[in-house]
């Protein structure tokens, strides 16, 4: 086990939306079963403060008695109705502290996660078009891009998640990769499986250089059997490397498998240049066949130390 196989202190976003619950009931389980603080975070938009007040303005005008509702009545009513929606999901006696700020839901995440100590960031998986996460319509998308611990996106996730699919390539990132992948595999009991997709180059006359395939292949399996598994995977930790298009041949695994969360480096460094989360990983955030976990790779993750 590594030393930093387990987390210190699990945070969800949570919204209205059934995702959402489901992210906050899978982040108490992880909490849980480590140990860990839990906390939920929840941001209000600015209007919605704004129409409260309209709302409690209007009732004064109408009724003496009636007084303006302030802005701590409003976050309270929030706070309330959030541990109602929770309250026949989770144990009685769990008592997750609940958090409500104003703001944009991804920056409002993101900061109280950073401030908090976080080591897990847990959000509800959503389909949006491409103008919706640029118009700003995705957490999930900005967290991946901007958070410095990783993000996990849920997507119907089973109670008990038993199989963690990691997609590794074979730069300097990946001992970063495989050890996100065991730490939450620890908190989960689950196995993990590795998988390397090397993208087939063709030669001088368009066809596949069978002979240049086959050499990157066995060099690829040669790494990972002997260089990154055995150093950041638990004993007994599948791998497999093959040849063919990263984002079929990881739907075809994920579908194969059966696997619950999949696990993905970003190379985002940050808000300005979170388009750089690369293909294959905005792919999977865009179409979320599975539970994803985003891994901080550059410069974001350099914002945040572990032991």
């Amino acid at each position: 086990m590594h030393s930093n196989a387990v987390y210190q202190h699990v945070v969800v976003g949570i919204d209205g939306s059934s995702e959402g619950i489901a992210a906050a009931i899978a982040g108490w389980r992880i909490a849980q079963g480590v140990g860990a603080r839990y906390s939920l975070i929840h941001a209000t938009r600015d209007y919605l403060v704004k129409a409260g007040r309209a709302i409690s303005a209007a009732a004064a005008s109408v009724s003496s008695s009636a007084g303006p509702v302030p802005d701590t009545a409003i976050v309270e009513a929030t706070r309330a109705w959030i541990a109602s929606s929770l309250a026949d999901l989770l144990p009685p006696e769990v008592k997750p502290a609940i958090h409500v700020e104003r703001g944009r839901a991804g920056t409002v995440i993101g900061r109280f996660a950073a401030e908090a100590g976080a080591d897990l960031i847990l959000v509800g998986g959503k389909h949006h078009s491409a103008i919706e996460r640029w118009l700003g319509g995705s957490t999930a998308y900005f967290l991946a891009g901007t958070a410095a611990v990783p993000v996990l996106v849920t997507r119907n996730l089973p109670e008990q998640p038993g199989r963690i699919l990691v997609s590794s390539d074979l730069s300097e990132h990946a001992p970063t990769v495989l050890n996100a992948a065991e730490r939450l595999a620890t908190a989960l009991h689950a196995a993990v499986r590795v998988v390397h997709v090397v993208e087939p180059v063709e030669g001088a006359s368009g066809t596949p250089d069978t002979e240049s395939n086959q050499d990157r292949l066995r060099n690829a399996r040669a790494i990972l059997g002997s260089s990154l598994i055995p150093k950041h995977a638990h004993a007994g930790t599948e791998h497999h490397v093959v040849l063919g298009d990263p984002w079929t041949m990881i739907r075809e695994e994920i579908s194969r498998w059966d696997a619950d969360i999949l696990v993905l480096g970003s190379h985002g460094d940050g808000f300005q240049h979170r388009h750089l989360l690369g293909r294959v990983t905005e792919a999977f955030l865009r179409d979320l066949p599975t539970s994803v976990l985003i891994v901080p790779l550059g410069d974001v993750a350099k914002l945040r130390t572990r032991d």
